[in-house]
């Protein structure tokens, strides 16, 4: 939906100006804009649904997904995360079968530079892709998976990826409790991931380039008890405040 003039209207989803049908998917789960374009990601209950769609304004164009324009075959089934740097899009899709991967888009064609081992990056860790940022003038990505010690924070180079959160890495969480990386945003110079996996475990986490420091979770700062809380699910910053 659109919202202009103080109402709402349809532009996505049954068909409406050349989109997806409405019976294909379950829920838009990432959005982003490129080359002056809003660009969404599809996720579904079936291998097949992980698409990537292109709003001009007026219609929409398929962009990855089912092999176009060399992304993504069948197997996966959300799309989960975007991101843009230096005019390249980037989107994370996934499935149930631990295939996290990472696509890039560029010159009208998409690579897979992420999942499965490729350019020193992740095997089999993660079922989802679930949260992207740009830090540092480098793609972040957090993952989510079926088991504890899924929850990772990669940073992507060009060329290779490293491990900068996660299993203890740089003083972070550990390896026997996080399943989640949820969420991931900029604040004063710093990342800061949002963590979880069942009650108790949500968490934020704050790197400054080499070292993590919990920042919010189990009572930390005056923040939420390490209880009730089962993930932090998005981070924001809003007048110069973060916000989870």
């Amino acid at each position: 939906f659109e919202f202009s003039g103080g109402a709402w209207r349809l532009i996505g989803g049954n068909s409406t100006n050349g989109s997806w049908d409405l019976g294909t998917f379950t829920s838009i789960d990432s959005m982003t804009a490129y080359n002056g374009n809003l660009v969404v990601g599809t996720t579904g209950s079936a291998t097949g649904d992980a698409e990537v769609w292109s709003w001009s304004g007026s219609s929409w164009t398929k962009l990855g997904g089912d092999g176009l324009d060399s992304s993504w075959n069948t197997n996966y089934s959300s799309t989960k995360s975007l991101a843009v740097s230096a005019g390249i899009l980037y989107a994370g899709v996934g499935s149930a079968g631990n295939n996290g991967s990472v696509w890039k888009y560029e010159g009208g064609s998409w690579l897979k530079i992420g999942g499965d081992g490729t350019n020193s990056s992740w095997n089999s860790v993660f079922r989802h892709i679930t949260a992207m940022n740009i830090y540092d003038g480098q793609l972040v990505v957090g993952g989510t998976g079926s088991a504890t010690a899924s929850a990772e924070v990669w940073r992507w180079g060009g060329v290779s990826w490293t491990k900068i959160g996660g299993d203890g890495a740089g003083s972070s969480w550990n390896t026997t409790t996080y399943l989640e990386v949820n969420a991931l945003a900029t604040y004063q110079g710093k990342l800061v991931a949002g963590v979880g996996g069942s009650s108790g475990d949500g968490e934020a986490w704050e790197y400054d380039g080499s070292t993590w420091t919990k920042i919010g979770g189990d009572s930390v700062d005056g923040s939420w008890d390490g209880i009730t809380h089962r993930r932090v699910a998005s981070l924001a910053v809003y007048n110069g405040e973060l916000y989870a």
